[in-house]
This record gives structure tokens, sequence and C-alpha cells, in this order.
């Protein structure tokens, strides 16, 4: 049942494969040359969210360089998601 459904997206999922090494490979630089958050969140973990919510209709993320305070429960925002409705016909 799951090989059937592997192999019909096969080349879709080669693509999201290549993609996913080549995040891979930015974070494995990341890690070696000790770059500071802001590189990590634009070479890393926007791609990361950009494949993971490239389907999703009405969802967006945009990198904050900025901290900002979100209330309860108290966290700091690094990226933000948007979730929107999508326009009616």
């Amino acid at each position: 049942m799951f090989d059937a459904a592997l192999t019909s997206n096969k080349p879709s999922l080669e693509i999201v494969l290549t993609k996913v090494r080549r995040i891979l490979e930015r974070a494995e630089k990341c890690l070696y040359e000790q770059v500071a958050e802001p590189g990590w969140n634009e070479q890393v973990h926007s791609r990361v969210l950009g494949l993971a919510l490239r389907d999703q209709a009405g969802v967006s993320f945009w990198n904050m360089y900025a901290s900002y305070i979100i209330p309860y429960p108290l966290r700091v925002a690094r990226f933000v998601i948007r979730l929107t409705t999508p326009p009616t016909p």
C-alpha cells in the first residue's frame, strides 16, 4: 500500500529529499563555522519551515530579526507563522 504511494510520487519525493539534503549541508556548515542565530534562521530554519509549509494554503511565515514577547505562555518569537483565510471567489 505505502510502496505504491511512494513510487507514484517518486520524482517529487526525490526533489524533496534533495532539498532536505541541502538543508542538512547548510546546517553542518553553520555548525562548523559557528554561525550566529540570525544566520541559522536564514540558512536552515526558514528553509525547513518553507519545505514543511509549502502546500499549506493560508499559512505564511517570516524570520523576525528582533525579539518580541508574546503574552501567555511567555515566549520569545523568532519566527512568526500567520494563518489567513483564502479569498472567496
